[in-house]
């Protein structure tokens, strides 16, 4: 299995990336891929939170997640116009797990909070919702701080621009940094808690990565 692991933040290209971005047809389709996972945690902070809590920084977090689902399926268009349609299985890869991998660290968040003494938390007129909203953006933004400069890579040993990469870096890493101050702010017990839910992540992303790979091999086989 090819895993990116999160402890590893050198930049150096992933072998699967690599063999990604070699091949349009599978380019274009995991861009489209990474693009309904922005979408999806554009979604899920819409969802979760209540009105009375969206304040100028939240609202900023949905728009550049929206934003970056946006510049990807630009991205996938501009590699293969027929990505321009809704997501489908059929012009992506691992889009059951890409989604599984979204709502397990949703659910493992929630189950975690539920199981722990509400006196931890210091919400500050929020709810424990927000505590939830915080460690599931810290999980996905510590494994962008990995993942998309292995990407960039990737473009860059095979003469390929990333412009657009380095936007959503700039953006996520500003978003990292929010939510480890917070969550550190909001939660007594996050030392503990990150610890677990971090292996969760990796679990959880080992598994998409390889249905990932699964669906390159086999594309790859076919032309």
């Amino acid at each position: 299995m090819s895993e990116i692991g999160l402890e590893l933040h050198t930049g150096a290209p992933d072998a699967l990336l690599t063999r990604i971005v070699r091949l349009p047809v599978v380019h274009a389709r995991f861009l489209n891929t990474l693009s309904m996972m922005e979408y999806i945690g554009a979604r899920k902070i819409m969802k979760s939170q209540a009105d009375r809590y969206f304040d100028v920084e939240l609202l900023g977090h949905v728009v550049e997640e929206t934003r970056h689902a946006y510049a990807l399926k630009r991205m996938a268009v501009s590699v293969d116009p027929a990505m321009a349609g809704p997501y489908c299985a059929e012009q992506m890869l691992g889009r059951d797990e890409g989604v599984r991998y979204m709502q397990t660290l949703d659910r493992a968040v929630e189950a975690d909070l539920a199981a722990s003494n509400s006196s931890m938390f210091v919400v500050g007129g929020r709810n424990v919702q927000w505590v939830n909203y915080l460690y599931t953006s810290l999980l996905i933004e510590e494994r962008a701080d990995v993942f998309y400069p292995s990407y960039i890579a990737a473009l860059k040993e095979t003469g390929q621009g990333a412009g657009v990469l380095r936007s959503i870096i700039r953006d996520e890493s500003k978003h990292l940094a929010a939510m480890r101050r917070e969550t550190i702010q909001h939660d007594g017990g996050h030392v503990r808690r990150l610890e677990g839910l971090r292996k969760v992540e990796r679990d959880a992303f080992g598994v998409f990565w390889s249905a990932v790979d699964l669906a390159v091999t086999t594309l790859e086989e076919s032309v």
